[in-house]
């Protein structure tokens, strides 16, 4: 149980600083999540095209939904 707590813990840190990477640094940022939704996309055959669209869109815009 501990060892899953630990686990969440360091994922909200990455979380952290990627937020506050991305707040610094828009254009990387969006240079980095544009590569990674591109190898999502690739890696699963455009099955999960939509969504990847959906967050592209979210991400751009910047809806905070």
């Amino acid at each position: 149980m501990l060892g899953k707590l630990v686990k969440l813990l360091v994922l909200a840190g990455l979380v952290e600083g990627a937020r506050r990477f991305a707040k610094a640094n828009p254009e990387a940022a969006g240079k980095i999540a544009a590569g990674a939704l591109g190898l999502v996309d690739q890696v699963t055959q455009g099955k999960l095209r939509a969504q990847l669209d959906a967050v592209t869109s979210k991400f751009r815009g910047g809806s905070k939904d």
